[in-house]
């Protein structure tokens, strides 16, 4: 029935809370179990939320009109650079990169790449549309002190293990393993609009970008041996 009018209008609601990769998974029985794979996991957070949360306490309806500008276009950027948009966590995005490259042996380093350009085209949007929404907002509140939020984001590749997770309630289908706890790791050390990347992601993507090392100044719970990561300034 995939060609049935009724089909495609379920197929296109259903694309409004499913990823359209992950939604071509679940329909196929023999992709939908647990596979191990070499993929980059991307987490995005907007440091400052909170108190403009609080500040404009008022007026939740601004702060909903930009998650919804932000997200749509984070969508749009992570799904032209082939990468999965695993779900929205309240103000951040979780994404990950490399799942579609199925013909591509190399080891995730198109993933990777993938992954630090659609992280840094959605750095650039976040910071032009920042601006006027900054400048409405303070309007609205009337307070002195400007408004300051930035986009952060952290990144690592490596093995996972992504698919459907059944349960008898809901089914997710998602990434899980030590390396997804990293990139979110990298994302908490991540300050003002830094895109920071782990060291097996800094070793795909090293001649491809611009690089700064970044001390690990507080070790890194779970991964102590983890003593320097990476900013990404720009391409090369």
């Amino acid at each position: 029935f995939d060609d049935s009018a009724e089909f495609k209008k379920m197929h296109t609601s259903l694309e409004k809370y499913v990823d359209p990769v992950v939604l071509e998974q679940i329909r196929d029985p023999e992709l939908v179990t647990m596979q191990n794979k070499i993929l980059t996991i991307v987490f995005w957070d907007i440091s400052g939320f909170s108190v403009l949360c609080e500040s404009l306490q008022f007026h939740q309806e601004l702060v909903v009109a930009f998650l919804r500008e932000f997200f749509s276009e984070a969508a749009a950027i992570i799904h032209k650079y082939n990468g999965v948009l695993d779900k929205f966590i309240g103000d951040g995005i979780m994404a990950f990169f490399g799942f579609k490259d199925t013909c591509v042996n190399d080891n995730g380093k198109k993933g990777a790449i993938n992954a630090v350009n659609a992280a840094i085209e959605l750095r650039d949007f976040f910071d032009e549309i920042k601006v006027d929404w900054i400048d409405l907002w303070s309007v609205k509140v009337g307070q002195q002190e400007k408004i300051s939020i930035h986009l952060r984001c952290g990144m690592n590749t490596g093995n996972v293990l992504v698919g459907l997770i059944l349960t008898e309630k809901r089914d997710q289908f998602t990434t899980i393993g030590t390396n997804v706890n990293l990139a979110s790791r990298m994302e908490s050390v991540a300050t003002e609009d830094q895109i920071v990347v782990s060291p097996s992601t800094k070793m795909w993507i090293e001649d491809e970008f611009n690089l700064t090392t970044v001390p690990v100044e507080k070790a890194i719970k779970g991964f102590e041996s983890i003593t320097e990561c990476y900013e990404v300034e720009s391409k090369k």
